[in-house]
Parts: C-alpha cells; sequence; structure tokens
C-alpha cells in the first residue's frame, strides 16, 4: 500500500472510529520463555537525540496522530502485538548503525520492486540463540559481511517509497522453547550501555510530549516510567 492509499485508509478508519471512544491499549501476557544466552546491544541503531526525525507539523497527520516516534514493543498496533521497536517518521536517508557485533546473514526485498529491504544479522555472540532483523533499510553492506556495534549498515528509505518520511523495525528474532519469538530489545541490552540507552529514550518520550504541536499520540506517565517502550518481553514473531 503506497503512502496516499494509507493515509486515506487511515483516515476513513479514524473518522469511523470518533463514535466510539478507543479503548485503553492492553499489554501482551508475559510468556517468560526459557531461553539460552542472548544477544546484548551495545547501542540502538539511531541516536535518538540527534536530528534525525521528520515530525509533522498536523497533529492529525499519519502516524503522528496514533503513535510517537517509538512504539511500545508488545501492545496492539493495527490488530496486532507489536513485534519489533519500531522507528517512526525518521528524516529520509537517515544512516541505520548495526545495535551489536555480528555477522550478515542475508538481504530479503520486501516486495519485487520495493525501495526496502529487510536484513538479519546473527550475533558473533558464544551459543547465541538470537538473530536480528533490521527491516525498511537501504543496505550499504552484503551478506557474510561482518559488522562491529556502530558501523554504518543502510540508510532509511521513503516509507512505501513516496511517504516524506521514513520508519525502521528492530526485531530480536529468539528461539525459545514455547517455539520462534520476537524479543523486546530493550530488554536485551548490554549490562554496561543500558542506564544511557534507557535515558535516552525516556528523553525522547519527553520531547514528543511537550512537541508545541499538540499531538494526540502522547506518552502516558506509566509509559515513561517503565523506561524501556516494552509493554511485555516477548510477543509473537
Amino acid at each position: 500500500m503506497r503512502y496516499a492509499s494509507r493515509v486515506a485508509a487511515v483516515g476513513a478508519a479514524v473518522l469511523i472510529g470518533l463514535a466510539v471512544a478507543a479503548p485503553a491499549a492492553q499489554s501482551t501476557p508475559d510468556p517468560t520463555p526459557k531461553v539460552g544466552p542472548g544477544v546484548r546491544l551495545q547501542m540502538l541503531p539511531f541516536d535518538l537525540s540527534a536530528d534525525i526525525w521528520a515530525w509533522p507539523s498536523d497533529p492529525q497527520a499519519w502516524p503522528a496522530r496514533d503513535t510517537g516516534p517509538i512504539r511500545i514493543f508488545g501492545r496492539e498496533h493495527m490488530g496486532k502485538p507489536e513485534p519489533a521497536m519500531t522507528f517512526e517518521m525518521l528524516k529520509i536517508g537517515t544512516p541505520v548503525r548495526a545495535a551489536y557485533s555480528g555477522r550478515v546473514l542475508e538481504i530479503r526485498e520486501n516486495e519485487e520492486g520495493s525501495c526496502d529491504y529487510e536484513l538479519y544479522i546473527a550475533s558473533t555472540a558464544p551459543n547465541e540463540v538470537v538473530k536480528g532483523s533490521y527491516d525498511h533499510i537501504i543496505p550499504t553492506v552484503k551478506p557474510k559481511t561482518m559488522v562491529k556495534a556502530g558501523d554504518i549498515i543502510g540508510t532509511v528509505p521513503a516509507w512505501e517509497c513516496d511517504a516524506p518520511y521514513g520508519a525502521m523495525e528492530l526485531m530480536l528474532i529468539e528461539f525459545t522453547d514455547k517455539g520462534v519469538q520476537a524479543l523486546c530489545p530493550m530488554k536485551a541490552l548490554a549490562p554496561k550501555q543500558a542506564s544511557k540507552i534507557r535515558t535516552q529514550v525516556v528523553n525522547l518520550m519527553k520531547r514528543w510530549n511537550a512537541n508545541p504541536v499538540n499531538y494526540p499520540s502522547k506518552y502516558t506517565d506509566a509509559d515513561i516510567a517503565r523506561r524501556d517502550i516494552c509493554a511485555t518481553t516477548y510477543a509473537p514473531a
């Protein structure tokens, strides 16, 4: 679905929903599966304090109307739990950096003739059971390439090829005793970097809430107090 069609479809849904109050967002039950050693993120794919955002000036514009710069992992989004740490309303061309060191497994075109790709990176940590997916990027690396945390692995394209902004999804795919699950990235932070990364996230949430444009998609006090953009630890991958 191209940007114009997406906006029209979402706009129609909003008009229909105006007559009924929207229910409060529900958290997905945490299945807490037993897992092996997992990847540890040394950083996020973006510096959240940098000039990387293409926030619209219209408070009713999609997606500012419905979600902030980062979606809440595990919270219902478009009818299902959000399985990725999704960064919304990014400037087109923003560099995407590897969140941890690893090897590029494969690169998949999202659909034939599309303008973006999904890049999979396996961690080089011993006994690793996680692979990461960087979705909706234009890759600048090739399969079998070894990357270090902080290396540029791609750039952000226009969403659906024609939107005035981009979005990027970071998913950690973990093989657990309950099957394949998506792990909330903020639950996989390296201990030495965790406090700094969580502070970046909180500052971004507060910055969004304090924006002079009165977006309805404010983060709640509970969201900010949680500090990790996770409604649950795991969601269906």
